[in-house]
């Protein structure tokens, strides 16, 4: 009976599978191909100058936090980042993936460090990409390319081929009038429905005068909130560096 039993959970199983992967491939839409060049780069350009790109280049500090309780401080000077979700806290150079990591207070050593680094530096990965995408257009290791769409619109097909968490993933980006970004679709490692559009629905001009966004809605609804600028961190921690620990201490990882 018991047999019989595990052969039909088995067997419902495979079904679901079976009919996920087939809504999986109705609703994909295939990667479009695009063209580089001079009008790929000048449309990256409208955008990240629409969203004001040198109030963002001077930009220092940065906060806010994600969705999953994870509450994120970037000192983008020293490209340093504090982490924080649930009891842990993760100090990681991001230039070097090394950190220092806690639980309750207390410095974590060996793989435990390893592995809290490691996942602090994953949150900060997918977190701040929310956050800070329109201004990575030009990053190292990024393709930039033109697709028209039915409707005649040049849309920028943004692909990172190395760097982050998850090289390969693609966005293609649609503008409204101005230039900003109202939606992308993605291409992504972790969604197996490729073309998930994605709407912006909320930008925020922070106090240093760059625009970033915050809202997203549809089959992903993403809200970021208390998000914060600052020319140099020293405005929000005049008496004490929060990333002291790191600086001072032994990190671990990368």
């Amino acid at each position: 009976m018991i047999k019989k039993t595990l052969r039909w959970v088995g067997l419902v199983v495979a079904g679901l599978i079976l009919i996920g992967l087939a809504v999986a491939w109705a609703f994909s839409e295939v990667r479009p191909d695009g063209v580089t060049g001079v009008a790929a780069n000048e449309l990256a350009n409208r955008m990240e100058q629409v969203l004001q790109v040198q109030a963002w280049e001077e930009t220092g500090a940065v906060m806010w936090s994600f969705p999953g309780g994870h509450d994120h401080l970037w000192d983008k000077d020293r490209n340093l980042a504090k982490i924080n979700w649930g009891e842990n806290e993760v100090l990681v150079n991001l230039d070097t993936k090394e950190g220092v990591a806690f639980k309750k207070g207390k410095q974590l050593s060996g793989s435990d460090a390893r592995d809290m680094v490691q996942k602090g530096w994953e949150y900060w990965v997918n977190d701040a990409f929310w956050l800070t995408a329109p201004f990575k257009a030009f990053d190292p290791g990024v393709q930039r390319s033109v697709v028209v769409t039915e409707a005649g619109d040049s849309s920028l097909l943004v692909s990172y081929k190395s760097g982050g968490d998850t090289p390969g993933d693609a966005y293609l980006w649609h503008f409204d009038e101005e230039g900003k970004p109202d939606s992308w679709k993605m291409w992504v490692s972790i969604i197996p429905i490729g073309g998930i559009k994605v709407p912006f629905d909320g930008w925020l001009e922070t106090e240093t005068g760059a625009i970033l966004p915050v809202s997203h809605s549809g089959l992903l609804s993403i809200n970021l909130t208390g998000v914060k600028t600052a020319f140099e961190l020293i405005e929000w921690f005049p008496n004490s560096d929060p990333f002291a620990p790191l600086l001072g201490g032994e990190a671990i990882g990368g």
